[in-house]
């Protein structure tokens, strides 16, 4: 299935293994540009959208990722960037986001700058939590406060199962919006009792619907 597709992973896959970590492009032009300048430990995905069966694929291949989606005016290729981040966030993996300036993509920023200037971009690269929330500044401008980010992003945390990267994420989170651990891990644990409430819920009215 085309979406479930690693452009590129064929050739480049010893590139990967050398480096130990892989930078993931949007589309086949920015891959070509970064091999062309010798930063070969690439794939590309296709477009924005980035699913379940590509995070393990990359974590198959590394467990050190670096996201470099196209940027944009309206936050669509940001914003992708962050899903794709909180994908492989679920699957183990805490990935990095090289915020290219607004309105880039790896391909023209290379041609225009040079791939040393985009070299210290990748060594600028931002933790996932870190970029998220520069976006949800940027596009909430004065409306933007910590209680609505931790809002926006609870049920993503509560979605990492592996109980130490959610952990990890927390102390990303706390860290970023200057909040204590503990008040974050409430406010977690409050949408988890009510979740899981719902649902025992759901199950009582199932359980009785089919009684009667």
């Amino acid at each position: 299935k085309k979406s479930n597709i690693l452009y590129g992973l064929n050739k480049t896959k010893q590139y990967i293994k050398e480096k130990d970590s892989i930078i993931v492009v949007e589309g086949p032009t920015d891959l070509i540009r970064l091999y062309q300048n010798n930063v070969k430990n690439v794939v590309a995905i296709g477009g924005t959208a980035f699913n379940e069966i590509q995070a393990r694929a990359l974590k198959y291949e590394s467990k050190n990722i670096y996201i470099n989606l196209d940027s944009d005016e309206k936050f669509q290729g940001q914003k992708a960037a962050s899903r794709a981040g909180y994908i492989l966030f679920k699957n183990g993996i805490e990935p990095k986001i090289i915020s290219l300036p607004l309105n880039s993509d790896p391909d023209d920023f290379i041609k225009e700058k040079g791939i040393d200037i985009y070299l210290e971009y990748i060594n600028k690269s931002k933790k996932l939590i870190e970029f998220d929330y520069e976006i949800y500044k940027s596009i909430n401008k004065e409306n933007a406060n910590p209680q609505g980010f931790v809002d926006k992003i609870k049920d993503e945390i509560i979605s990492i199962n592996n109980l130490i990267y959610r952990e990890i994420a927390i102390q990303n989170l706390s860290k970023v919006i200057n909040v204590s651990i503990e008040s974050i891990q409430s406010s977690i644990q409050d949408l988890i009792n009510k979740k899981n409430k719902w649902k025992k819920n759901k199950k009582n009215e199932t359980a009785i619907n089919q009684k009667s």
